[in-house]
């Protein structure tokens, strides 16, 4: 958990206190560590819960029902190691592609290989899922969590054009178009139907809600991801599968304009695909159909790039791991079609993406002088977005 966090701390931010970081009262003010020195404190910490988790167990304490994640199933967390390792090294493709690569396909052949091995937390309607709460204390008739054009035209047949469906059966899944809410589990007659793939209507990043014709696709409180008893996953099998993908894809010479690539990736692309259905709930027809229509099933001499990235961003939807692979293909429009920079960048930022998160105010009070050492603005590129 602490290399989960770490990890998730300098992806976003970049030089973070690490080594330093944990002396509580002993030291309120840490220095901050090179973000390359805390992906080798990140790996160091992964080793050693994977030899602590591998060591028979000499207590007499066996985890259990307080283990919210895998209830004490010791196996999964050794797996689940080695995937984070994998997404890791995926994260250096820029410094070193092959080796990355190589990395990734190496930790993965010991990581998770089903859905009941996805790394997730489980929310009820005691403790709900954190979605549903954001939006219910912004629900004031208005929409609140808009989802992008450019995430549509994934799904609705225009960016990557569909043969023989209409859409993909996940996009009524994840992308709710209610205009009224559900009573008493039914549903409003006047709201449009969720079949109808034009009747999903998104914005451009930075939009608003403001020019979007109602009723808008959004987040909602009816889709998977943001029921009031929806999981929040972390890491999942299908994203290991497209690590996958992309590690052979690269190995095999690939790059973001290339087509054709080997079969153990187009395998593992198809595989991806296929768990994320069956994670969402897809029934067996929808499913074998979507598989099948061209814009899926090309074979793997066809296989491009922005195909593997097509499926990882659908998988990863409201994941923030999706942030680091635009910035590992410094926000490509050949790798991820139809990406616009959000609006308020063309001002604020010159016309450049965000690469970082800046430090919070908090830690400029709290830690003044590592702060003005390690302070970058948000378009300075983290090691290895380099």
């Amino acid at each position: 958990m602490q290399a989960i966090n770490f990890g998730l701390l300098t992806d976003l931010y970049g030089d973070i206190p690490f080594s330093e970081a944990s002396a509580g009262l002993n030291n309120l003010a840490p220095k901050y560590d090179s973000q390359e020195a805390v992906y080798a404190g990140i790996n160091e910490l992964l080793d050693k819960a994977i030899v602590n988790l591998s060591a028979p167990n000499t207590s007499a304490f066996v985890p259990g029902s307080e283990d919210l994640v895998y209830k004490g199933d010791v196996k999964k967390w050794i797996k689940v190691a080695y995937t984070f390792k994998a997404r890791y090294a995926l994260h250096l493709s820029k410094i070193n592609a092959t080796t990355a690569a190589t990395a990734v396909l190496s930790n993965l052949a010991k990581g998770i290989t089903s859905n009941e091995d996805d790394f997730q937390l489980i929310y009820n309607k005691v403790q709900a899922n954190p979605w549903y709460t954001n939006q219910q204390g912004l629900n004031t008739g208005n929409v609140s969590y808009l989802v992008t054009k450019q995430f549509i035209g994934f799904m609705n047949g225009v960016t990557f054009p569909f043969s023989t469906v209409k859409m993909d059966p996940r996009m009524p899944l994840l992308i709710d178009i209610r205009k009224y809410p559900v009573v008493e589990g039914v549903v409003n007659p006047n709201d449009p139907s969720p079949s109808i793939p034009a009747n999903y209507v998104g914005g451009d990043p930075g939009q608003g809600s403001k020019g979007v014709p109602a009723p808008n696709a959004k987040i909602g409180l009816y889709s998977f991801y943001s029921k009031i008893d929806s999981p929040v996953i972390i890491l999942s099998n299908s994203e290991a599968r497209l690590m996958e993908a992309e590690a052979q894809f690269i190995l095999a010479g690939g790059n973001a304009t290339s087509i054709g690539t080997t079969a153990s990736a187009y395998s593992a692309y198809t595989s991806a695909i296929s768990f994320n259905l069956d994670k969402l709930g897809v029934v067996a027809a929808d499913k074998s159909a979507y598989l099948a229509d061209a814009s899926i099933n090309k074979g793997a001499a066809a296989l491009q790039l922005k195909d593997i990235m097509r499926q990882k961003m659908i998988t990863l939807y409201l994941n923030s791991e999706t942030f680091n692979d635009y910035r590992r293909y410094d926000f490509s429009t050949n790798v991820f079609p139809g990406l616009k920079i959000p609006i308020a960048a063309d001002t604020k930022n010159g016309g450049k993406w965000v690469r970082r998160f800046v430090y919070s105010t908090n830690e400029r009070n709290s830690n003044k002088v590592n702060y003005e050492l390690n302070f970058k603005s948000m378009i300075t590129p983290v090691w290895w977005d380099k």
